[in-house]
């Protein structure tokens, strides 16, 4: 079995209370995001559905089990468990270069410009949009799946 470490923890607080926040290593798309692709030229919501092969999707499903039968051990019960709540583990995305680490330059914005014309010094010169991890999921034998979402709704 596979152990996340905890990086960090701390507290937040803000106009809706406290809020324990705990830290972890960067982890990967959820199941059900790997599943689905948007079909280019579409509103977003419009998705067309993949298929995981038959030895993948019994592993990620014995992962996910095998995780759920854990939390059940030390008597944590998941109140919402489903593949949307099932990450799958990067590779070590340390060791990646930074070409091959870096932002697709068709994910990139146009220069940042203030209405006022103004530039403070902190002021980014780009945004970056959102880029999905798909590319760095372990897989084959080094595939892991990871239960997220241990939160409470008080």
């Amino acid at each position: 079995m596979h152990v996340i470490h905890l990086i960090d923890h701390f507290m937040l607080r803000g106009p809706n209370g406290s809020h324990s926040c705990l830290v972890f290593p960067p982890m990967g798309p959820s199941v059900i995001g790997l599943l689905h692709d948007h079909i280019p030229g579409e509103g977003t919501h419009l998705r067309k559905l993949k298929r995981f092969s038959i030895p993948a999707a019994r592993q990620i499903l014995l992962q996910a089990l095998v995780g759920l039968d854990y939390l059940h051990s030390k008597n944590i019960v998941h109140g919402d468990f489903h593949p949307g709540n099932w990450l799958l583990e990067l590779q070590d995305i340390n060791e990646l270069s930074e070409e091959d680490s870096s932002q697709d330059p068709d994910k990139i914005s146009a220069p940042v410009r203030r209405l006022d014309g103004k530039q403070n010094a902190g002021d980014p010169r780009h945004l970056t949009l959102n880029e999905p991890l798909f590319r760095w999921i372990a897989t084959g034998a080094n595939l892991c799946v990871r239960i997220a979402d241990l939160g409470n709704g008080v």
